[in-house]
């Protein structure tokens, strides 16, 4: 791992897609940590502050993405969080959105996406923002 790599902690409840989806980005070039549920996100975050971005799944095994996020805020995480998730309902988008989300992606999606996302979201740009990515 380079160490100027940007660190992600990537919250995902499915082992597959975690493993899938962290591979993938630590071959674009960031270094990523990895947690199965909200209660392990929040552990991560907490022995990684310098967590530069979360991508974060709504629907987690012990808790909603959106509690996780509410957490990460109000523990002071201020960075980027692109959300993801296979139910991609008005009411979860907008309640991601309305915290201040960068992204919502909706799953099945594009490893390209997310990977620009991601490197949008560290640079600060928030181009399209406000818009659900659907690569059904």
């Amino acid at each position: 791992m380079n160490e100027k790599s940007p660190m992600i902690l990537l919250v995902e409840d499915s082992d597959e897609l975690l493993w899938v989806v962290a591979n993938i980005l630590d071959a674009a070039g960031f270094h990523v940590e990895a947690a199965l549920s909200g209660g392990e996100a929040l552990e991560e975050w907490g022995r990684h502050p310098e967590t530069e971005l979360v991508i974060l799944n709504y629907r987690l095994p012990d808790m909603s993405g959106l509690s996780v996020f509410r957490r990460l805020r109000e523990r002071g995480y201020t960075r980027p969080v692109i959300a993801i998730s296979g139910f991609g309902t008005r009411e979860v988008k907008e309640g991601f959105m309305d915290k201040g989300a960068f992204a919502f992606l909706e799953k099945p999606f594009d490893m390209h996406v997310l990977i620009g996302k991601c490197r949008m979201a560290l640079k600060g740009q928030r181009g399209m923002n406000t818009e659900a990515v659907n690569q059904a």
